[in-house]
């Protein structure tokens, strides 16, 4: 069985994804951009809004 795991721990993974993310896409010259509470925590908080618990990206269809 899993066990629940804290906010933090669940904001820790998703940055590690989205620098996965940004590392892929660059290194494949694929463009994208935060997107919703994503970008308003980038903004807003310099992280995370604190009641957050997924990561957004929008990427064009090109």
């Amino acid at each position: 069985m899993m066990q629940p795991i804290a906010l933090d721990q669940v904001k820790q993974i998703e940055l590690e994804i989205l620098r996965d993310i940004d590392a892929f896409c660059r290194k494949c010259n694929l463009r994208y951009q935060l997107n919703s509470g994503t970008l308003l925590g980038a903004i807003r908080h310099r992280g995370f809004i604190p009641w957050d618990d997924d990561i957004d990206i929008a990427m064009p269809r090109e």
